[in-house]
């Protein structure tokens, strides 16, 4: 479940922080409209190191439906991705581009070793 602003704009989950990707970038709502989340902070500092572009902007209900990716970040998960939103599949339900750099990224910062 999604947690959405006054404005309507959605924010986090009861969960995770999480975040939309749109052409390679990754947007996420501004600091200041959700509680600050480390893994949400180890994120942002992987998509740096692998050059993807990370907006802290308002996500409103309709981008997250339209969303190319939907990331979801959190300490009991990690990083992991939404398959869809409102039984509507998230592009084709199936892991994208950005999250898979971001999640190889993740799991080498946490010592994860995956084959």
């Amino acid at each position: 479940m999604c947690i959405r602003d006054r404005d309507g704009t959605v924010t986090e989950t009861s969960i995770a922080n999480l975040a939309v990707v749109r052409d390679g970038q990754i947007y996420s709502p501004p600091a200041e409209r959700v509680l600050g989340g480390v893994t949400q902070s180890v994120t942002e500092s992987l998509a740096q190191q692998a050059d993807i572009p990370w907006i802290k902007q308002a996500i409103t209900a309709s981008q997250l439906q339209s969303a190319d990716e939907v990331l979801m970040m959190g300490t009991d998960g990690g990083v992991w991705y939404v398959n869809s939103v409102d039984g509507t599949p998230v592009a084709d339900g199936q892991p994208g581009a950005v999250y898979e750099s971001i999640r190889d990224r993740f799991d080498e910062f946490v010592g994860i070793s995956v084959k």
